[in-house]
């Protein structure tokens, strides 16, 4: 059996829109240690594969396949510390095998760890080869972190 939700991501980036430079650890997957990528978890601990055959800008992707039925999977980087006031610009290229429509997720968290504000983005899938996904955000007064995500949406299966 296929399961109905497959997403392959590669190098997020992550950047205050003034400096330009991404703000990510490993955001390409190019850093690895025991064939996960440094820096890189699901939320819940979902699986992913730390593919090697080349990805859009580098050799290294990630593969996600979701064979959930009641939720999404977020692939997500570890938190930076966020600048509040900061216009924060997020990017990530994306190929999907079926109807999918992976998204791009701006987080920002407060000192408690609680989500206070986000912005997603999506794309349409399947995608003939690789599709960027942007999205900007400013962070709030109250935000101390800031991530942004790859996710399958749960809607999708």
């Amino acid at each position: 059996m296929r399961w109905p939700t497959v997403v392959v991501a590669l190098s997020l980036l992550l950047s205050l829109a003034w400096a330009q430079d991404n703000i990510l650890r490993n955001p390409s997957f190019e850093e690895a240690v025991d064939g996960k990528p440094v820096a890189w978890s699901t939320r819940a601990g979902e699986p992913f594969e730390l593919m090697t055959d080349g990805g859009h800008t580098g050799d290294n992707y990630v593969r996600i396949v979701d064979t959930k039925n009641d939720a999404g999977i977020a692939l997500q980087p570890a938190l930076i510390p966020a600048r509040p006031g900061g216009l924060y610009r997020a990017s990530v290229w994306v190929r999907t095998e079926d109807k999918v429509q992976p998204g791009l997720y701006i987080n920002f968290f407060d000192d408690v760890g609680t989500r206070i504000h986000h912005l997603f983005k999506r794309a349409t899938g399947p995608t003939d080869g690789w599709v960027k996904i942007e999205a900007q955000l400013v962070c709030p007064t109250d935000a101390t972190d800031v991530g942004a995500f790859i996710y399958s949406y749960v809607g999708d299966v």
